[in-house]
């Protein structure tokens, strides 16, 4: 499935449908996230194996700098994806990880602003 979705984690997921299907989307994420990187190699190619790392990694939706609304289905990603970084990494690795993808309270301010907006023109 992955391969027919190019590796992008955001395009399966809204297969599956996140509102629908969250614990299943939430199982999904995770086992994604979990793959152990030697077992991906010995089923997919080099080439095949980074794009699969590079798409878990940029499909995060980066909130310190968007300027963007961000849709439901990259959220609940972003989300799961924190939550698993929390419990698989160590305390001192978790501030790098987590510092480029949360962001402080004025961006935070300006994100639910944004959001806010675009809901009222709903």
């Amino acid at each position: 499935w992955m391969k027919d979705s190019k590796f992008d984690p955001i395009t399966l997921l809204k297969h599956v449908d996140v509102i629908k299907h969250e614990e299943t989307c939430k199982k999904l994420v995770l086992l994604l996230l979990g793959v152990v990187k030697e077992k991906l190699a010995e089923s997919l190619s080099d080439m095949d194996c980074r794009l699969y790392w590079e798409e878990l990694e940029s499909a995060v939706a980066g909130l310190r700098s968007s300027k963007r609304v961000l849709d439901l289905t990259r959220l609940f990603y972003t989300r799961i994806y924190c939550q698993h970084l929390c419990e698989t990494q160590v305390e001192a690795q978790k501030e790098a990880l987590l510092e480029p993808i949360l962001p402080d309270i004025p961006t935070l301010s300006e994100q639910f602003e944004l959001h806010s907006a675009a809901l009222m023109k709903v």
